[in-house]
């Protein structure tokens, strides 16, 4: 009797922890923003405080794709939720003292969150699927707008329920996070190998592809993918990697602005607090339609054209927030603001891993991702001075859209590049 393909069990698998790191990362953020706004944190400290968490993360997942060489991407998905129940603990002890809040929300959570998730999870979806790699990434990364949807959703009802206690929602995710950390360990297999499967759950590789050498293997017309895995050394000496990461700084840093002062400055609009934070659910929530259309589509059509559709929504959706003076005004910006950001998650990762291969996609991905994350996260420092400078955040999402605008433009200029016999 044929073995059952484990690769549709590991997506189950992936999609809950991710699910609940997703809860962590997003209902973290709506606990962050009630601290801010009741205590005497200027904006520039917020803000700080997420361009911490931000590169943090960014260097989470290089280390995570170091350490995982060694012990495993099971290993490091423990690990990481561990860490972040730690941080989660300090959190809901600490109250409002800002250097707590930037060591811990920032280092701490921000890191162990993405050391468990992002390049591990990429990593494993990458060697286990191969014709089937858009599809798979976007129903895992589906989890990361429903968890981020219910996280906001939950801390708020949380805070509400009592009476401000935001120290609260805190408890909850520690405990959270140490139930993901158990799901890896029970049930996260690294490679097919390690079931004695293959990608895809075939038998074994079609004779055709076999066959195959350097080039493009044609498993689509319409969708790139390359038959060469380029390892890193070889990859930088090419223009396309740099351009990828141009225009992640920019994506990311219109991203990272809205996640940080979308909340709060609504607030500061006049738009009450469970509204506010039913924008930034349905943000999350609205990008599982971005990430599902770009799974099912990505797949069957260049992720590139995606990725350029998706970030050209998100500009839209940034610019929708400075006349957001209305509920109807405020879900529309959370509306489009999400599709365009789910849509962009899967589409990057997907034409990341079509362009590099599986073989080295974790040193790609460990070295592309502090890069593109310590330049998007500068987006929330400089918008918490341009706030405090100012008195609003006007000049701030003008920027962001600014950098999305640069960013869409960026994508249509990308070409992949074909490998160099000579080298």
């Amino acid at each position: 009797m044929e073995k059952k393909f484990y690769g549709w069990t590991l997506l189950v698998v992936m999609f809950a922890i991710y699910f609940i790191s997703a809860i962590v990362t997003y209902g973290g953020s709506i606990a962050a923003t009630h601290m801010a706004s009741i205590s005497d944190m200027s904006r520039t400290w917020f803000g700080a405080g997420y361009t911490v968490n931000f590169i943090a993360a960014g260097f989470g997942g290089t280390v995570a794709a170091i350490v995982a060489r060694f012990i495993g991407e099971r290993n490091v998905m423990i690990m990481g939720m561990s860490i972040t129940a730690v941080g989660c603990v300090f959190m809901q002890l600490a109250g409002d003292n800002r250097f707590v809040f930037v060591a811990m929300f920032g280092v701490v959570v921000g890191g162990g969150a993405t050391f468990a998730t992002v390049v591990p999870i990429q990593t494993m979806i990458t060697r286990w699927f191969v014709k089937r790699r858009a599809l798979a990434t976007g129903l895992v990364l589906t989890s990361g707008g429903l968890g981020g949807s219910l996280g906001s959703i939950l801390a708020n009802q949380i805070i509400e329920g009592s009476g401000g206690n935001w120290q609260r929602v805190w408890m909850w995710w520690a405990v959270f996070s140490v139930v993901a950390a158990l799901i890896a360990w029970r049930w996260v297999k690294n490679t097919p190998q390690d079931v004695g499967q293959m990608p895809d759950g075939e038998a074994a590789l079609d004779e055709s592809e076999a066959a195959l050498g350097d080039g493009p293997v044609v498993r689509n017309p319409n969708v790139y993918q390359t038959a060469y895995d380029w390892p890193l050394m070889e990859a930088l000496r090419h223009r396309v990697i740099w351009h990828i990461v141009i225009i992640a700084i920019f994506s990311s840093a219109a991203t990272f602005m809205v996640l940080t002062h979308g909340v709060i400055h609504l607030m500061d609009t006049g738009i009450d607090s469970t509204t506010a934070a039913l924008s930034f659910s349905l943000l999350t929530f609205s990008s599982i339609g971005g990430r599902l259309i770009s799974g099912v589509l990505g797949d069957r059509f260049e992720p590139r054209y995606l990725l350029a559709l998706a970030v050209a929504i998100k500009t839209i959706g940034i610019l929708l927030i400075l006349q957001a003076d209305s509920t109807a005004g405020v879900y529309a910006y959370g509306l489009l603001t999400g599709l365009g950001f789910g849509m962009s998650l899967v589409a990057q990762f997907t034409l990341i891993g079509n362009y590099f291969g599986p073989t080295y996609i974790q040193n790609i991905l460990a070295f592309i991702l502090p890069i593109t994350t310590i330049g998007g996260a500068m987006a929330p420092l400089v918008g918490g001075i341009l706030h405090d400078a100012t008195g609003s955040y006007h000049s701030a999402f003008l920027a962001a859209a600014s950098c999305a605008a640069v960013a869409t433009i960026g994508i249509l200029l990308l070409r992949p590049v074909e490998k160099d016999p000579a080298l």
